[in-house]
């Protein structure tokens, strides 16, 4: 079937991830069936475990918008930059969430279930539709470095307003949690709105991995994943302590991971990679050379040396690094030497004068 015939890169990059993203989905499964059967216990001292958890994802928040903006290279693609700048914003609202948290000193305005709640959907939303939006956009580079700043300044508006409205105009913002009853059900229906953007990114970077990609796409696939099995558990506590909340709060530390070692890959692993292959390449050409080949400064020293065959020197290469050519040569032929490199300073060439 043509609809599952991924392209070989892309299918040896999804077997790395399936593995661990099969364990997660089997940990999601037995979870439930046993907290079904044993009740979803709370959590003793939850608060300070809950800001661990939530500072751990805003590090690492932090560090895909730091990879992502400072490795900008020409060639590097828009979309990385794009999840960057989204995920500061995420980093941000996860920030506000931890602080309004049940228990935690007054944010602007009381900490309480409804405010953590709004900011914790307001994060999910913007990581969901900064996936999916890199799911179905082009990788193409950016025309311009400043342009970075026209992805970046969108997002700190959004989440400057996002501040505004649930700080200050909470009254405009629907009912989400009830003491005593837990969620109501516009909260578990965004959850799973957000769900299922998640799972429809999943569907499109799999239509996608059919064709060679400049990306990596199964790095993004472990990403939403995961996201959408950490929502799912947030569908289903009662208490802001209890296991669900706690088992949904490690998988989506699991989930930002995937999505950092796949930008951290993209960014700096595969560049360097590269670098590495153009090396070994270049060495082989020089392998394969007769001449001598030796680097010489502007000063006469001596930075470089290669030959094939160092028999034909009269000392090795090890001497030659280093040293000046007044060092090695004879005075006239030094002279010479010195002659011609500063002409090609000069002019960027030399026609050299014979001895």
């Amino acid at each position: 079937m043509k609809f599952i015939e991924l392209d070989p890169g892309n299918q040896l990059k999804l077997r790395k991830i399936a593995m661990p993203v099969s364990l997660l989905a089997i940990g999601l499964l037995v979870s439930l069936v046993l907290l079904s059967l044993n009740g979803a216990h709370l959590v003793g001292d939850y608060l300070p475990l809950h800001s661990i958890l939530e500072s751990f994802t805003i590090v690492v928040a932090a560090l895909i918008f730091s990879v992502g903006w400072n490795a900008y290279r020409r060639e590097l693609p828009s979309n990385i930059l794009l999840l960057a700048c989204a995920f500061l914003g995420v980093g941000m609202l996860d920030f506000s969430h931890m602080l309004s948290f049940t228990g935690m000193p007054d944010f602007v305005t009381p900490s309480g279930p409804k405010k953590a709640i709004i900011f914790w959907l307001a994060a999910r939303s913007l990581a969901a539709l900064a996936l999916l939006t890199v799911a179905v956009r082009h990788w193409r580079p950016l025309s311009s470095a400043n342009n970075r700043y026209f992805i970046l300044a969108p997002v700190l508006i959004l989440v400057a307003c996002i501040h505004w409205l649930f700080l200050f105009h909470d009254d405009l913002l629907p009912v989400v949690f009830i003491p005593g009853k837990g969620l109501t059900a516009i909260k578990i229906y965004f959850e799973y709105v957000i769900i299922a953007i998640n799972l429809i990114s999943a569907l499109v970077l799999l239509i996608r991995m059919r064709d060679p990609l400049p990306f990596n796409a199964a790095g993004l696939l472990g990403a939403v994943c995961t996201m959408a099995m950490s929502e799912f558990f947030f569908t289903r506590y009662v208490d802001f302590t209890d296991m669900y909340n706690l088992l949904g709060h490690v998988y989506k530390i699991i989930s930002y991971l995937f999505l950092y070692f796949a930008i951290f890959v993209e960014t700096i692993e595969l560049p360097y990679n590269k670098l590495h292959q153009s090396q070994n390449q270049l060495k082989a050409i020089l392998d394969a050379m007769p001449e001598i080949l030796i680097e010489v400064g502007v000063d006469g020293h001596y930075h470089y040396f290669h030959a094939a065959d160092t028999a034909v020197l009269n000392v090795s290469g090890n001497e030659i690094t280093d040293k000046s050519i007044s060092d090695i040569m004879p005075p006239v032929g030094g002279e010479i030497l010195f002659a011609a490199l500063h002409e090609c300073s000069e002019k960027g060439h030399s026609q050299g004068k014979q001895i």
